[in-house]
């Protein structure tokens, strides 16, 4: 038996209170798109736009400052600082879409203060922190044998 690591590139992954996702459907799973990614077990209220949050895997050096954080919520807005690369269909306080800002760091890209700021939600930052996080972890799944 082998373990490897999660090799997608980018993960786009939806924030599971988003009103736009039609749990009434009898294809919405959460467990199954956690474990996946596939967006076929998300299904989307026909008329609405789902809010993406498109993810990539930490670096080791990332993952190293992320938890070195003493609290769970500082490695969650840690992860979104160095491994969310864009959001789709995020509207800010002014209703316009939000666009990301990334900044040049010793550990490699990451979002500026004012772009955390712009899509700060305690627990949106709980969802897709802990996503970026085990986005950059071992994956099981993935185990030959």
């Amino acid at each position: 038996m082998s373990i490897g690591i999660n090799a997608r590139a980018h993960l786009r992954h939806a924030y599971p209170e988003d009103p736009a996702l039609d749990r009434d459907n009898p294809a919405f799973d959460w467990d199954s798109f956690w474990k996946t990614g596939d967006a076929k077990h998300v299904p989307i209220r026909e008329g609405c736009e789902a809010t993406w949050f498109v993810c990539r895997r930490l670096t080791p050096a990332q993952f190293r400052r992320v938890m070195t954080e003493a609290s769970d919520f500082d490695k969650f807005y840690q992860a979104i600082a160095y491994g969310l690369v864009a959001v789709e269909h995020f509207r800010g306080a002014d209703g316009s879409d939000v666009t990301l800002r990334h900044k040049r760091t010793d550990l490699g890209e990451r979002l500026t203060e004012e772009s955390l700021s712009a899509i700060f939600a305690v627990e949106v930052f709980r969802e897709i922190g802990s996503r970026i996080i085990t986005l950059s972890t071992l994956d099981p799944t993935r185990a030959q044998g």
